[in-house]
């Protein structure tokens, strides 16, 4: 598996930095044409190939996960993993796998995750430490702070399902019971029991809401929903 780079060369991060601190003094939009300015100001030379490496970074680093954003677009990507500036790690199915992304230094993860967690109107500081908030495009995001974490910084983005499971799917991972064995849990043999799920009870997410909103173009179902110590059907 292989992912985007988005490690800086040392001296286009030096310049990345000068320039961040320049366009904090004075706020407004991140713009080309404003990242060009403060780049003359610094006395560099200004060449739109550094201009548009240096507002693409700065970029990721207001928007979206920042650099972790290519990963996020990985096919089949359920999680990314930030282990402080250890590394970074995806799992696209297969496990987790170290990505070849890499932040410069602590104060940039501990950015990232503030930044984060501030998208959804929640602090991330030395008095609270840890944030747990789900991101606008469903993404669940856990953060952590050095020094309680260690070995820095500590991210993690759940990525949610962009589709449900078909039928066939839930039943190859047990998670659904095979057409005769629902009849035989009905103790008759109903044909209805064909396209029946049965569920147990568990709010919004559980029993006879969460399973049939899982299944991608579910047939015409009929829901029962019940536990062992007092059954019942809905139906």
């Amino acid at each position: 598996m292989s992912a985007v780079p988005v490690e800086l060369p040392v001296e286009l991060g030096v310049v990345v930095e000068e320039v961040r601190e320049r366009l904090a003094d004075r706020p407004g939009a991140l713009t080309a044409h404003r990242v060009a300015d403060a780049l003359r100001s610094t006395g560099r030379p200004v060449g739109d190939a550094t201009v548009l490496a240096v507002h693409e970074e700065l970029r990721r680093d207001v928007l979206g996960a920042g650099p972790l954003e290519p990963l996020l677009r990985l096919p089949g990507v359920t999680d990314v993993v930030v282990n402080g500036t250890d590394g970074v790690y995806v799992d696209t199915g297969e496990g987790l796998r170290p990505a070849e992304v890499r932040f410069a230094d602590e104060a940039a993860v501990r950015r990232l995750a503030q930044r984060l967690a501030a998208l959804r109107g929640r602090r991330l500081d030395d008095a609270s430490p840890f944030v747990d908030v789900r991101l606008a495009d469903g993404t669940r995001c856990h953060a952590l702070l050095a020094p309680i974490a260690r070995p820095g910084t500590l991210i993690s983005l759940r990525v949610p399902r962009v589709r449900g499971f078909t039928l066939t799917e839930l039943v190859a991972a047990g998670a659904v019971s095979t057409a005769g064995e629902w009849r035989d849990g009905f103790g008759q043999d109903d044909p209805a029991c064909r396209t029946a799920l049965v569920g147990r009870p568990g709010g919004a997410t559980g029993g006879g809401r969460g399973l049939p909103r899982a299944v991608a173009r579910p047939p015409p179902l009929r829901v029962a929903r019940g536990s062992a110590a007092q059954p019942r059907r809905r139906w």
